[in-house]
This record gives C-alpha cells, sequence and structure tokens, in this order.
C-alpha cells in the first residue's frame, strides 16, 4: 500500500482548477523533510480537461527522463518533477519549491539588477532544450519564469535555514506551468487558440474561431516560431519594464499584434548604464523576434548567434549548479509511450492511485499568499485568452488613436527625441518611414517611424 504524508505550510496560489501550496514531505528520508510544491487539483472542477492534465504530467515526465539518462543540465532551467499521485478527491502534483518571486516581480521590484542580454541568453537555450525534445510551450511569460536561490543550490546540504541570504543570477531562471504546452507531433493542437494575449504570435491570433468564417475555413497549423515571438516580448519587457502590444482594449492589443506595430523609446532602457551602440543591437534582435511572417522570424540558432548575446557564451563555462534530479517515485513509462490521442479515462490508470494521503493543514499559515499569485492571470470574456498582470504596464496610453498621434507629433517636430511606432513589415527604406536623430553625450540616437 502507498502511503504519503504532506504538510501543507502556505497557499502559494490559485488557478482555475487547482491550488498550489508550499509543503513538506514528512515521509522523506530527509530528517527535515523534503520542501515542495504542491499542486493539488480538484477533479470535479477539472472534469474534461483531464487531457490537459496528462499532457502536462507527460511533457515535464519527458524532459526529466531525457535529462537524468543523459546527465543532460538543461533541466535547471526547467521545472523539475518530483512526484505526482492521484486520491479518490484530487490529482496531486509535486514540483522543486522556488522562490517566492518570479522573473516579473524581479523585474517590476528592481531592486535586483536583471541584464536582459544574460537572462535572455539563458531562456533561449532553455527554450532549445524544448524544442530540441519535440515540445512547444506556447505560454512563455515572466509570470510563468520561476526563480532559483542559488545559494542553496550550491549549498552541500541543498538546503537554507531561513535568513540566509537569497543569490539570484541569470541562473537562477526556471521555465515552469507546462499548462498549454504540447508536443509539436500533436497536429490537432497546433490550431488551438491559446495562450497569453500579450505575448501571443501574430500566427496564433489566426486561429481564433470568431474569425473562421465558413466551413471551409480552416487555421493554419502553428510551429516553434511562436515561442521565439513570446520570448522577443519578455525580453522587451524586460529591457524596459514595460509591454510593446498592449492597448487599452483587447481588440487594439490584437490589432498591434497582427501589424507587428509596437512603442520602441531606446532611451528607456531600466538600465541606463546600458550603451547607445548596444540598444540599436537589442533593437535589431526584438525586430528578428517580431516579424509578422513565421517563416521570416529568426530560429533559436540565428537569435543565439545574434550580436546581442555575443558576449554571453563564457555564462555557461562560470556557472556550476548542483541541481540535483531527483528520481520521482511514480512510474514514468506509462506517460513517455502514452499515446496523445487517447481517451481521457486513461488517465485514471496512468497516475498511481494513492491508498493512504495525509494533506495535512494543522501548520498552514494564515499570512498573505506569495506575490507570485497576487495578482492572477484571468481570462479575457471577449478572446477567451489569459490576460498578464504585466498587461497594466504600459509606457503611455496605448490606444490606437494616441499612437496616431504621438506619429503626428514626430513627424512634425523632428528635434524632439521621440519614441517610435514600429511596422516591422514595411521595410526601412520605404517612403512612410523617417529617421529621427537628436545628439547627446557626442551620440547619434536615431529612432524609426
Amino acid at each position: 500500500m502507498v502511503r504519503k504524508s504532506y504538510n501543507l505550510l502556505q497557499l502559494m496560489g490559485t488557478g482555475e482548477f487547482s491550488e498550489v501550496y508550499k509543503c513538506i514531505d514528512t515521509s522523506s528520508t530527509n530528517s527535515f523533510g523534503t520542501v515542495s510544491a504542491i499542486k493539488i487539483i480538484d477533479k470535479l472542477k477539472v472534469n474534461n480537461k483531464l487531457r490537459l492534465i496528462k499532457r502536462e504530467l507527460e511533457i515535464l515526465a519527458k524532459l526529466k527522463h531525457v535529462c537524468r539518462n543523459k546527465n543532460d543540465h538543461h533541466l535547471e532551467n526547467v521545472l523539475q518533477l518530483q512526484d505526482y499521485f492521484m486520491t479518490s478527491n484530487h490529482i496531486c502534483i509535486i514540483t522543486e519549491m522556488c522562490l517566492d518571486i518570479d522573473l516579473y516581480d524581479l523585474i517590476t521590484d528592481k531592486k535586483h539588477p536583471v541584464e536582459t542580454d544574460q537572462y535572455v541568453f539563458v531562456l533561449l537555450d532553455a527554450i532549445k532544450f524544448l524544442h530540441s525534445n519535440g515540445i512547444l510551450h506556447r505560454d512563455i511569460k515572466a509570470e510563468n519564469v520561476l526563480l532559483r536561490n542559488m545559494n542553496a543550490l550550491n549549498n552541500e546540504n541543498d538546503d537554507l535555514m531561513d535568513g540566509s541570504p537569497v543569490l539570484i543570477t541569470c541562473h537562477s531562471i526556471v521555465i515552469a506551468d507546462f499548462g498549454l504546452a504540447t508536443r509539436v507531433s500533436d497536429k490537432d493542437s497546433l490550431t488551438e487558440f491559446v495562450g497569453t494575449l500579450s505575448y501571443i504570435a501574430p500566427e496564433v491570433l489566426l486561429c481564433n474561431p470568431k474569425k473562421l468564417v465558413g466551413k471551409d475555413k480552416k487555421a493554419k497549423p502553428y510551429g516553434f516560431k511562436i515561442d521565439i515571438w513570446s520570448l522577443g516580448v519578455l525580453a522587451y519587457f524586460i529591457a524596459f519594464g514595460y509591454m510593446p502590444f498592449d492597448c487599452e482594449t483587447d481588440e487594439e492589443t490584437m490589432e498591434c499584434i497582427q501589424d507587428a506595430s509596437y512603442y520602441l523609446d531606446l532611451n528607456d532602457f531600466t538600465i541606463e548604464e546600458t550603451t547607445v551602440a548596444n540598444r540599436k543591437i537589442f533593437k535589431d534582435f526584438l525586430e528578428h523576434c517580431f516579424e509578422k511572417t513565421p517563416e521570416k522570424r529568426f530560429s533559436i540558432e540565428e537569435l543565439q548567434a545574434h550580436p546581442f548575446i555575443a558576449n554571453c557564451e563564457s555564462l555557461n563555462e562560470m556557472h556550476n549548479s548542483n541541481l540535483k534530479i531527483n528520481k520521482s517515485t511514480a512510474s514514468l513509462s506509462s506517460f513517455l509511450f502514452s499515446d496523445p490521442s487517447a481517451n481521457t479515462p486513461e488517465l485514471i490508470d496512468s497516475i498511481p492511485m494513492v491508498q493512504q494521503v495525509s494533506l495535512n493543514t494543522d501548520h498552514l499559515s494564515t499570512a498573505t499568499t506569495s506575490r507570485r499569485s497576487s495578482i492572477a492571470s484571468i481570462k479575457s470574456p471577449s478572446t477567451g485568452l489569459y490576460r498578464s498582470k504585466s498587461a497594466e504596464l504600459m509606457s503611455s496610453t496605448r490606444s490606437r488613436e494616441s499612437l496616431k498621434n504621438m506619429l503626428i507629433s514626430s513627424q512634425n517636430n523632428s528635434l524632439m527625441n521621440l519614441p517610435t511606432i514600429h511596422k516591422l513589415h514595411q521595410q526601412k527604406n520605404e517612403s512612410k518611414q523617417a529617421a529621427i536623430s537628436s545628439s547627446g553625450d557626442n551620440e547619434k540616437v536615431e529612432f524609426y517611424l
């Protein structure tokens, strides 16, 4: 008989079908217990979405299996699955415990320096690992990038007492929340209209069922390049602290994404010491991420060769993490070789049934939940997509009308150091474009319209 016992310590966040708690596995051989995160999914609430849970577990299990067998370091930047099981009322997923803040908090708090090139370098490497294993994340965003305490990883006992210093670097990042992830081999899933609106690529918008009219109108499958677009949005957010495409309404935001129209002020870098030359290089990097046509958008390999992150290669040599890939107590084989098109009742046979489990709430804190979940992502009633909490971070009043007024102002006053609205589907030599130059510190800064 399988017995498991967990003390629930603190509510970390709530979702549409689940709650996530900080917990201690009291059945662990570790005398202090193993601190983990437990996602408790209510079977009644999830109902006909069991297939999505199966897919999420399958992906996490596969990644762990690949890393453990090949001694691959890439799991360091992907959330580590520790265990999963089912009770009569719940499905429970146990993962490693990360810090109480995520990348969104790190960017907006401005208490730690977040070097855009270094964080993008590590994110690119992690996304490349996912893609090389046939996995499309579909929801890359700041809230889904968790953080590890590097001091805890480098500690011999893999544990640090409360109050110990926290070390956050670009190597701390952990890509999490594979709830929308899919395998690229699952062709039917590649026309699903899913994601977070602020980060979504134009080709995903074309899968909006409201826009598909007529019996013969079918959505075109998308591919790995949608994660590239999302990475570009995240890189922009890290660099400037606000979002490139968000407007006052969902419809306006979707128009900006579809047109690849975005606001860019190279003087707005959060790290003011960034040189003019590096700002221009970053602008070029963004243009390749925000290419409307997926076939023209840069690949992972092309972005990794871009000058923007050319000086980050040494980061791999400097990093020596002691992260341990723990062996899950659950069998992976049933997931690794399961049929993705199988009926959802088979999930019941795939997840180990725990005959005796204790989820003890005696130690549950009544304190405020972790800030990572303080502003939960919610679904937009108009689109059915998730809205990111970063959507409210706009550089100015981002209505289409205000963007047009900005454009007119910049054309009427070429001496002003104004931001720009990019129309990336236009070539720079078109007559509609203009360059505005201003002198400062003996350096020339260009803004393109």
